[in-house]
């Protein structure tokens, strides 16, 4: 069984700059964000690499809460690792991800003009857990996609398999579980964005009922 440990980093400095606007029609979208050479001078001196991926986002006022899911698939459905929701009020702002084996840990980092901190997790396998003879495939949301309230927005998908062909995959099969489950892959995980006019104490009400 997994041990995972939850560490919230507050004030944690995301030194990008926002760069989110919304000059196209949809008023809630998410997408790759487009850095500056500077920014991403920064990024290399940080260490950030191809397993890091920046986003900016837009969303509709009123918006009361974030929530950035981490999923592992079991049988056909996804179990969650770590997420749930955070107090988020701002219209705009950007999404930082780092991982390397999302089985492994992820960070999480959120910088808008009142929000700015990040949440990691990291997991300690079993022994029955060998991930280092596994190929990985990741797959990465990387075009402006719309979002409306209470709906998640696939932004990563990577399989861990011993198998020697993976089959392309898109961000969007993560609203097929059970097409993933029938490929045979040892592991498989996806992190997910979703925003909500709920407060997080009215959605975690709704979700013990």
């Amino acid at each position: 069984m997994i041990k995972k440990a939850l560490c919230i980093l507050l004030s944690c400095g995301m030194i990008f700059s926002l760069s989110a606007c919304n000059s196209d029609d949809e008023k809630m979208y998410i997408e790759p964000a487009q850095l500056s050479t500077e920014e991403e001078n920064i990024g290399k001196l940080l260490g950030l690499n191809t397993d890091h991926i920046i986003y900016d986002f837009a969303v509709e006022d009123g918006v009361q809460t974030m929530e950035v899911n981490t999923y592992v698939l079991n049988d056909g459905k996804w179990d969650m690792i770590s997420g749930g929701g955070q107090k988020f009020e701002d219209i705009t702002g950007r999404l930082a991800l780092g991982y390397d084996k999302i089985a492994e840990g992820v960070r999480i980092a959120v910088q808008s003009d009142n929000e700015s901190g990040a949440t990691s997790y990291t997991t300690t396998p079993t022994i029955e857990e060998d991930f280092s003879q596994l190929a990985i495939a990741t797959t990465k949301l990387d075009n402006r996609t719309e979002m409306v309230f209470d709906e998640e927005i696939p932004l990563v998908l990577q399989i861990m398999t011993s198998k020697n062909e993976i089959r392309s995959h898109s961000t969007e099969q993560f609203f097929e579980p059970n097409s993933l489950e029938e490929q045979g892959h040892e592991y498989v995980y996806a992190i997910t964005v979703c925003f909500s006019q709920k407060t997080v104490s009215e959605l975690d009400a709704e979700r013990s009922k």
